[in-house]
């Protein structure tokens, strides 16, 4: 029954099949040179109803069976926050950054935050580490084929009807199913079931799918992301030229020591 309709086609197409346009919906009419060109190389079209009692036509899937390896691996994310206070209180600079301490974007904050504390004649040392974290901010599942993955057009033009092949290199199984439909009724064919057909009052179809298996290898890949979260301070003090409130009564103390001292010199 498979070849009833490829044999009334090619041989008495003009006469007994008397082809016709089936249009249906929105989908425009297939343009293939022949019936077997419009299933098998176009999509989203309407095919021509060749006509007969009995017609075959066929639909194909692309079925691969995938074979995972997993694979993790890790990105880190960075925010850093640079502060320089001066005397404990006024900031003088501050910044945020989506990089590490070492990256040189904030190490040019470094020298820029140190230029403006000894511009204030601040005292200051190295930044400390005043806060760190580190958390999970997502964790995502990937998938990267390393084996050969093949399309539906090199399928069909590899292994059509045939019950196996090798495609590039790869081997592929053809398991066909067939579904039989009284007309007058509105079916898909073609590849991914993409194509209209439309069975006439009176006919009978016998779809064909061809499902072709092939085995893929890919890594199945976690990515986990990490955000780790510093924040480095630096300290300026400046030296204070104004004696401080006990240096003035130890001042005091010895003036008025000092001043007795030469009251008593002078009585003598």
């Amino acid at each position: 029954m498979r070849f009833f309709a490829r044999d009334c086609w090619w041989t008495v197409a003009a006469l007994a099949c008397a082809p016709g346009l089936a249009r249906g919906g929105s989908l425009p009419a297939c343009t293939g040179a022949n019936f077997v060109l419009q299933e098998t190389q176009q999509t989203n079209c309407v095919v021509v109803n060749p006509g007969g009692q009995t017609i075959v036509t066929e639909s194909f899937a692309n079925d691969p069976a995938f074979v995972n390896t997993p694979v993790n691996q890790t990105v880190n994310q960075y925010r850093t926050t640079l502060t320089a206070l001066l005397n404990g209180g006024t900031t003088v600079f501050q910044q945020t950054f989506a990089a590490p301490f070492s990256n040189p974007s904030v190490q040019n904050a470094v020298l820029a935050a140190d230029a403006l504390l000894t511009g204030d004649a601040a005292a200051f040392g190295a930044p400390l580490l005043t806060s760190n974290s580190t958390a999970l901010q997502s964790s995502v599942l990937s998938y990267v084929p390393t084996s050969t993955t093949l399309d539906l057009p090199t399928l069909i033009g590899c292994v059509y009807i045939l019950a196996s092949a090798t495609c590039s290199n790869v081997a592929v199984t053809n398991t066909t199913t067939d579904t039989v439909t009284f007309g007058p009724a509105t079916i898909m064919i073609g590849p991914d079931s993409s194509d209209q057909f439309v069975v006439q009052a009176g006919q009978v179809d016998i779809n064909v799918n061809n499902d072709y298996t092939y085995t893929v290898d890919q890594n199945a890949i976690t990515t986990n992301t990490y955000l780790t979260t510093q924040s480095y301070g630096i300290d300026g003090v400046t030296n204070s030229s104004v004696p401080e409130p006990s240096s003035f009564a130890m001042l005091g103390a010895a003036l008025v020591a000092g001043s007795a001292v030469l009251r008593r010199r002078a009585k003598a």
